[in-house]
This record gives structure tokens, C-alpha cells and sequence, in this order.
């Protein structure tokens, strides 16, 4: 569900022009649906589950690739091959406002955040899943794993004591995600609202060189008026 949200949503962002929506809207769904995750009981149907998991996942799609699209379409010819496979921090020539979206979601920070995440979730769940059960057992259950629990708890008892213990690890991990989904509605609050359309795109390249042209002019004009009158003041007591 993720890779079909992205496809339609990249589609979608080269008609509108404008990414921001885009951003908020994957956030918005990422965290609705981390939430509805967070609230799955042991006798949720099967119906809840999937669900969730498709709300999650378009959120996820709907946001993963536009600011990698973005940075391609913001970017000089000079900083597009860094600006798409590396972090790229930089102030623009027109505006002292961080290209907030190239810094945090380009290629680099997409696969560090990836790991990043998957590992702290995954301490999480270790972490808070241990501590609900006695230190002996918390070993046995991270050497079993997940799918060899029935193997290792034959005894019924003791098995539902495990699994709830893996819900309350599972919930506060779903916890951290919620927390990563506002989080990204924030930074996508602070990204510039421009639009990627090749004839946006063009005017204001036209407008910066335009602004920066009159800017060179001036400066010229400035320094060869101050020599002028440093020339001035230097004849004048001869």
C-alpha cells in the first residue's frame, strides 16, 4: 500500500505544483494510523489489523518520496546531485528560511532515519517487553522470538503471560511512531511554500538572477563611488 500511496501521490504532486499538503497529509494519516495500531487488543479482528495497516502505510507512501522530488525540483543545476544523495543544509540566495524538507528527507537521512527507527523501536519493545516478565523468562523469550513462542512456552499459562507482555512492548513501539508522526507534521509546518512546476520553477530562477544582476550592479556603482570620493578627499589638500 505504500508503494501504490507514493506512485499517486508523485503523480499528483506534479499537477498541483505546491508539496506541502502532501506532507502534512502523509503525516496526518501516518499518525492516525500509528494511533489506531497502538489501541489493537489480543482479540481485535483481523478486519482492524489490516486496516490500520493500510491508513499507516498510504500516510507513509503519500509523504516518503516528495522531498526527494522536491529537492530535485528546488535545486540549482550546481547542487542537485548533492542536494539528491546527500543532506543537504543550505540558505537560500532570496530567503534566510532552512530548505528544512532537502535537509531532513533526502536520500542519506531517509536510509540513517530508517535505521534509526527500526532500532529504536525495536529497543523499545525488547526493553518494556522484558521488564513485564521475571529476568529468566524476559532471556528466554528474546532468544525464542516471536514466531518460536509456542515452542519455548508450552505451558498455556505461562505463553499468555509472554504475549502480554509483547502487547505492552508493542504499544509503547507504536508509541515512539505517534511521536515521530507529529513530529513530521511540525517539520513539514516549517518546509518553504513554493511549487515544483517547471514554469514556477523558471520564474523565480529569472527573478534571483534578475534580483541578483541589479545586485552586482549596485555594488559596483557603490565602490566605484566610494573610490571617486576617496580620490576627492585625497587631492583636495594638495
Amino acid at each position: 500500500m505504500t508503494a501504490i500511496s507514493g506512485l499517486i501521490s508523485s503523480v499528483a504532486l506534479g499537477k498541483v505544483g505546491y508539496y506541502q499538503p502532501f506532507l502534512w497529509f502523509g503525516a496526518v494519516l501516518a499518525t492516525v494510523g500509528s494511533a489506531m495500531i497502538h489501541t489493537l487488543q489480543l482479540s481485535s479482528p483481523a478486519a482492524h489489523y489490516i486496516g490500520y495497516q493500510v491508513i499507516a502505510g498510504i500516510g507513509v507512501g503519500a509523504a516518503l518520496q516528495v522531498p526527494l522530488i522536491v529537492a530535485q525540483g528546488i535545486s540549482s543545476r550546481a547542487d542537485m546531485a548533492v542536494a539528491v544523495s546527500s543532506t543537504l543544509c543550505k540558505f537560500s540566495t532570496d530567503s534566510v528560511r532552512l530548505h528544512i524538507v532537502t535537509l531532513l528527507t533526502t536520500s542519506v537521512s531517509q536510509f540513517i532515519g530508517g535505521t534509526i527507527g527500526v532500532s529504536s523501536s525495536q529497543a523499545i519493545m525488547n526493553n518494556r517487553m522484558v521488564a513485564q516478565l521475571p529476568p529468566p523468562l524476559g532471556a528466554r523469550v528474546l532468544e525464542a522470538g516471536a514466531t518460536g513462542l509456542r515452542q519455548a512456552f508450552p505451558n498455556p499459562q505461562i505463553l499468555q503471560e509472554v504475549i502480554n507482555a509483547y502487547m505492552v512492548g508493542l504499544k509503547n513501539a507504536w508509541s515512539f511512531s505517534i511521536a515521530m508522526g507529529c513530529m513530521a507534521f511540525l517539520v513539514a509546518s516549517a518546509a518553504e511554500w513554493k511549487s515544483i512546476r517547471a514554469s514556477n520553477v523558471e520564474a523565480r530562477n529569472t527573478g534571483s538572477a534578475a534580483i541578483q544582476r541589479a545586485t552586482e550592479q549596485s555594488s559596483q556603482q557603490a565602490v566605484q563611488r566610494r573610490l571617486k570620493d576617496i580620490g576627492v578627499a585625497w587631492l583636495g589638500p594638495a
